[in-house]
């Protein structure tokens, strides 16, 4: 599997670029600047097939409308809760950024915890429910590679402190985690910040 990492504009959120070599498909964890994603999917004579959301947060969801609209088909992966989000400017928080976004469309598949999302016969996306940064966050992992959204920065502390954040929650999500990550999940691909790779936990 390749993985390219695209900074978007919005507070310099990620978005990770999915795919394999000399297959057609692939895919995207979170969504930031549609024009540089649809760029590098043409480019690269890409199919979009899903779309992986980490969290309902306006930072990580804004492209959604954009790129739906160039790629019908695509598949939004996201919790139950974070399909509130979608919906509503306030949940997402981009009521306070001067930029309202709201969903416009309904292909959505709701992920709960501990589903999988086959992406080819080697690949499967493994689901957890880690709330605490907001209610609606997930964590994905395919075999060393963890995608943790804003759930898990390295190097930074846990922020609980948005309307829908919960310091329990997340303390509790951030042991599961790390556990995941003592457990050979070793490539870490946050939601802001540089990617870690070889990444260990030491306690």
């Amino acid at each position: 599997m390749i993985i390219d990492q695209v900074i978007n504009s919005v507070f310099n959120s990620n978005t990770y670029i999915l795919s394999i070599k000399h297959a057609p498909d692939c895919w995207l964890v979170d969504c930031g600047d549609a024009e540089v994603l649809v760029g590098w999917i043409t480019k690269n004579n890409k199919k979009l097939k899903g779309i992986f959301i980490t969290h309902g947060h306006f930072d990580h969801i804004y492209g959604l409308n954009e790129i739906i609209q160039v790629f019908p088909d695509c598949i939004v992966y996201i919790s139950q809760r974070g399909k509130e989000n979608l919906y509503s400017e306030k949940l997402n928080i981009s009521r306070y950024s001067g930029n309202s976004f709201i969903y416009r469309y309904d292909n959505l598949r709701v992920l709960k915890n501990n589903d999988i999302v086959k992406l080819s016969p080697e690949l499967k996306m493994n689901v957890m429910e880690t709330p605490g940064h907001d209610w609606s966050c997930l964590t994905f992992n395919i075999d060393s590679h963890l995608f943790t959204g804003d759930s898990f920065l390295p190097n930074y502390r846990l922020n609980t402190k948005f309307p829908k954040g919960n310091k329990v929650q997340g303390e509790e999500s951030l042991v599961r985690i790390k556990n995941k990550i003592k457990m050979g999940a070793r490539n870490i691909y946050p939601g802001h910040g540089s990617i870690k790779t070889s990444y260990l936990i030491s306690n």
